[in-house]
């Protein structure tokens, strides 16, 4: 019970802000930025890269070709996350890849795991091997 004020004050706080990222995440999204480990990737490989999020649905266009499924936002203690699960045509059939991402107006950065493990920051390292990728709202 001496929790209950503390989740009331959570779901009052939070949920507006996560109910403007499902609306502002709407959008297409091209790559202007990404790194794997402490490797940036070449820029004609970033400008190959996009993701449409419609709804709980994705589109991506990647430098190996499209990946469709579906996505997921939430959030983990201070975190927003966002979880890709690919489609029935994805390279990624029936895999959730799970991820960090940051939105700020025209701007959003997802650092992607690979391994399973949510990153708990966006951040790529020689360790954990994530993708981070910057993405601008394409007007």
């Amino acid at each position: 019970m001496k929790y209950l004020p503390i989740l009331a004050f959570s779901l009052v706080v939070l949920t507006p802000i996560f109910a403007d990222d499902a609306k502002d995440l709407q959008a297409k999204w091209q790559a202007v930025k990404a790194q794997i480990g402490r490797q940036s990737l070449p820029a004609d490989t970033v400008r190959k890269m996009s993701v449409t999020l419609d709804g709980t649905n994705y589109d991506a266009q990647t430098p190996n070709g499209p990946d469709k499924g579906t996505y997921r936002i939430g959030s983990e203690s201070k975190l927003k996350t966002i979880d890709m699960t690919g489609g029935p045509e994805s390279p990624f059939k029936d895999k959730t890849i799970l991820g960090v991402y940051e939105l700020s107006r025209d701007t959003l950065t997802i650092c992607y795991s690979f391994t399973g493990k949510r990153p708990t920051e966006i951040k790529s390292t020689e360790a954990n091997l994530f993708v981070v990728i910057t993405y601008k709202k394409v007007k």
